[in-house]
């Protein structure tokens, strides 16, 4: 049974999971399940969507989005975009949810729960569900259990309703053919690259176009409000708080016992009769059950009879063995069956929502406290980790009392809390890289808050993370400026004489396309040097991939100006069509994977079909 639950969290449930644990966290909590309608921003079909709900898929949204720009660089998204994401994310996951209830799907306590234990973020290092560490985790991110089970139900249930749609997909022969026929499609192509660049040379710019230019797109010249800051920062992890001798460690070991307890595990085997396997109905399996159970209680060995009945696949092969378990693995059904049974005992038929089961409890493994020596490593990490909270918590109270009574400056919460002032470079609001680890959407924005920025005050102390925190205040800054012209004139120089040349090379390219459809051929064009692809795809990187797309869309002997990059320019010419066909040497693997493409395909497309119809029939009410 734990196998053939396990095995179900692959696939499309493992890829709802993967993006629950990233995204969920910062949505859900109790106040967004309980709350009232006060602060509401949207109703979906009876659901309300609070501003709490808003900001904090906001926050991650941003956070996300920041540590991506970290990564791999890219401008920032406006903040006004980002509401909107997290808002349409939030009315899709609540209507979507809705719609599924209403048609019918349904997710059980018993999926959320194998769910749940599978995760390694509520697991010990042996891969155990440890209940405590569940809780500990959401109450460390400020959620609670049965918010956050609510939260993977709807996004489980969400997950059905999606494979249902998308594994029905299929691919009729003629449109796998067509297919085919266009993506495997090969062209003559002939093109002309026109580079602006060649036409600098005869760009003329006189002064007046210059001060024309400049005062037309006086956005391009301003120097951005820059801003730089000092700040204080308070992280746990830099505390000092001294190494524990061995009284002390005893003493965290004696009071946190709990911690270091292995809890009461069983060994077990069972035989899982279905009506699915025996192809019967209640009333049969019962009668199958009763016949395996009088078999063993004759001496019939339990693992050949796993084998031949047992409908579990991850069990049957070993004769049934679930292996050690401990309370919260198994069904409660079962569980409560195996924890109360004497070893080497037999018990059934015991019911659940998988089947019957007949089980044998094989072994005992009662609860044990692991011994101090064996865990002194881990209790002198949980001292220091707990004497770094309790000392974090102490000098956070007086962080926030220091920067409040003294707003105007950090000098004294620095003195008295032994924290090094720091400086950070100038920075604008929408590129903060040189802040490093505070380069966060709340520490940008209470920098250029009005408390900091205009009053001179200390900020508000800001989370980085639950054990890190910062101060900041404003050290320098500079409003947005327009630079003088004569900082700017031969960069102006510059584009004017660009665009000049990006107009001559449009010019050329049209000159040459009227030529070739007055019928002169392509060899007479004068000046022109081509490049030929004969039998060219449609991933041929030696082809720019500007003039490729063209070239797909031409019929033949037909040709077309484009642009290339930002100012030069392709006339581009196609000779022949030849219909697409199959590598001879790949056709079956190539064929599978077409196959496989289009399908996966035409699914994703009846789901976003499935979507729209439900966005078209769900209420939807959005705050003015």
């Amino acid at each position: 049974m734990l196998q053939t639950i396990r095995s179900k969290t692959h696939g499309v449930v493992a890829w709802i999971v993967i993006i629950l644990i990233g995204f969920v966290f910062a949505i859900w909590g109790i106040e967004g399940f309980f709350s009232s309608n006060a602060n509401q921003v949207a109703k979906v079909n009876g659901q309300v969507i609070t501003e709490q709900e808003l900001q904090r898929t906001y926050q991650q949204i941003s956070r996300q989005q920041q540590l991506m720009r970290a990564m791999q660089g890219g401008p920032a998204i406006d903040d006004a975009e980002l509401q909107q994401q997290a808002l349409m994310g939030l009315v899709s996951e609540k209507m979507l949810s809705s719609v599924a209830t209403k048609q019918g799907f349904a997710v059980g306590k018993d999926q959320v729960d194998d769910l749940l234990r599978s995760l390694p973020q509520f697991q010990d290092e042996q891969g155990q569900y440890v209940p405590a560490k569940f809780e500990t985790t959401l109450n460390n991110m400020g959620y609670t259990a049965p918010a956050f089970r609510q939260a993977v139900q709807n996004d489980l249930m969400i997950g059905q309703v999606r494979s249902s749609i998308v594994e029905s997909a299929f691919v009729l022969p003629y449109e796998f053919d067509r297919t085919i026929d266009l993506l495997e499609q090969k062209r003559d192509i002939q093109y002309v690259l026109i580079p602006a660049a060649q036409y600098i040379s005869q760009a003329q710019v006189t002064p007046e176009q210059t001060v024309e230019y400049y005062k037309a797109h006086p956005a391009d010249f301003m120097l951005p409000e820059r801003l730089s800051i000092e700040y204080v920062r308070l992280n746990a992890e830099n505390l000092d708080v001294g190494n524990p001798d061995d009284k002390a460690l005893q003493e965290y070991y004696s009071a946190h016992q709990a911690d270091y307890t292995e809890p009461e595990k069983r060994h077990a085997a069972h035989i899982l009769l279905t009506q699915e396997k025996i192809s019967g109905d209640d009333a049969a399996v019962n009668a199958q059950a009763e016949k395996i159970m009088q078999e063993l209680k004759q001496g019939a060995d339990f693992a050949t009879l796993a084998k031949e009945y047992s409908a579990d696949p991850g069990s049957a092969a070993n004769g049934g063995d679930l292996g050690w378990f401990g309370r919260g693995m198994m069904v409660p059904e079962f569980e409560e069956a195996v924890f109360t049974a004497e070893p080497n005992s037999l018990i059934g038929p015991i019911k659940t929502d998988f089947g019957v089961h007949i089980i044998k409890v094989i072994g005992i493994q009662a609860e044990t406290i692991k011994p101090f020596d064996s865990v002194k490593d881990q209790i002198r990490t949980a001292w220091l980790e707990n004497q770094r909270q309790t000392l974090f918590d102490e000098e956070l109270a007086q962080l926030d009392t220091l920067t409040f009574e003294n707003p105007d400056n950090l000098t004294t919460v620095a003195d008295k809390l032994k924290l090094t002032i720091e400086k950070s470079a100038l920075f604008t609001r929408e590129d903060a890289q040189s802040l490093g680890v505070l380069n966060t959407p709340e520490v940008v924005a209470a920098a250029f808050g009005d408390s900091v920025l205009l009053e001179n005050r200390n900020s508000e102390i800001i989370n980085l993370s639950p054990t890190d925190v910062v101060v900041v205040r404003k050290l320098n800054h500079e409003v947005a400026q327009l630079q003088p012209l004569e900082a700017v004139q031969e960069q102006i120089k510059t584009r004017i004489a660009l665009e000049q040349a990006a107009k001559m090379a449009h010019q050329q390219a049209n000159t040459w396309l009227a030529e070739l459809k007055a019928g002169t051929a392509a060899d007479k064009l004068t000046g022109a040097t081509w490049i030929s692809e004969a039998k060219s795809n449609r991933y041929n990187h030696a082809v720019p991939p500007a003039v490729l797309t063209k070239a797909f869309t031409l019929q033949k002997a037909h040709a077309d100006v484009i642009p290339v990059g930002k100012e030069d320019y392709a006339l581009v010419l196609v000779n022949g069509i030849y219909p697409g066909e199959l590598d001879p040497n790949f056709a079956d693997q190539m064929r599978q994977e077409y196959m496989a493409g289009l399908t996966s395909y035409k699914g994703e497309m009846d789901y976003q079909l499935y979507v729209i119809d439900a966005e078209k029939h769900s209420d939807i009410e959005m705050k003015k």
